[in-house]
Formats: structure tokens, sequence, C-alpha cells
């Protein structure tokens, strides 16, 4: 806890021989750290909570060596995240479920201002959306909670494609 930006720390607990980790917690933008279970040795992982503008990080588990993931939840502006399931290497998500290789979302909650998001079930490859229910394929809309000065979002039932 209690980073500073540019601080590099490693876990306490399992880490290998030469294996670089940070902590969970408290992260300052552009700090990089590793999750701190099931690493191998030399892969970099981000925390799962309170990522940083610009701050890259993989998800906690189910991850191949080298394959990189974002967390889904907490997202800052334009920090890019993928599912913590069923993702192949190098395969980019945003959604935790039903997607489709390839097929780029964003998180379902928690969104700031300029993030994108998609919804989490029913989309078509390379369909992008805003809302979580009710989208029409092309339809851009805002997450309904937890928005930030300046964030843009669109109501999130009854809406027409287009409609802001």
């Amino acid at each position: 806890q209690g980073t500073t930006p540019g601080e590099t720390r490693a876990v306490t607990q399992g880490t290998a021989l030469g294996e670089t980790r940070a902590v969970t917690l408290g992260m300052a933008p552009g700090e990089t750290r590793a999750v701190t279970k099931g690493m191998a040795p030399g892969e970099t992982r981000a925390v799962t909570k309170g990522m940083a503008p610009g701050e890259t990080r993989a998800v906690t588990q189910g991850t191949t060596h080298g394959e990189t993931r974002a967390v889904t939840q907490g997202s800052t502006p334009g920090e890019t995240r993928a599912v913590s399931q069923g993702t192949a290497l190098g395969e980019t998500r945003a959604v935790t479920l039903g997607t489709t290789h390839g097929e780029t979302r964003a998180v379902t909650q928690g969104s700031t201002p300029g993030e994108t998001r998609a919804v989490t079930l029913g989309t078509t490859h390379g369909e992008t959306r805003a809302v979580t229910q009710g989208t029409t394929p092309g339809e851009t809309r805002a997450v309904t909670q937890g928005s930030t000065p300046g964030e843009t979002r669109a109501v999130t039932q009854g809406t027409t494609p287009g409609e802001t």
C-alpha cells in the first residue's frame, strides 16, 4: 500500500526468482504492478482494482504466459481492459461474458469520462454498445451509473439507434 508514481514493489509471498510483482492496492498513475497469485516467472500482470489513467493490468486468473488482459471493473479514462475468463492469447475483450473472438467491448460498471464500454450480452462481432440492455446494433449509449462530471451517458431503456 501507499506506493508513489513510478515506485516498483514486489509482493511478499509466492514470487519466483527474478519475478517482479507490485502490491495490490493504492497504485498511482503509471505505476506498474503484477497480481499476487498464480504468476509465472517473468509474467507481468496488474492488480484488479484502483487502476489509474493509462495503467495497464491483466486479469488475475486463467491467463497464459505473456497474454495481456485488463480487469473488469474500475477503469479510468483511456484504460483498456479485457474480460477475466475465456480469452485467447492476444485476444482483447472488455466485457465478461458472451463475447466472440476478436470482439471489442468495454466493462459494464464504473466508467469514467471518455471511457468506452459495451453491453455484456447479446452483442455481435464488432458491434459497439455502451448500455447493458435494450440496445440496437450500432447504437451508442453511455453507462447508467456512477458518472463523473463531463461524462456523457444515454438512457438505459427505450432509446432509438443514434438517439442521445
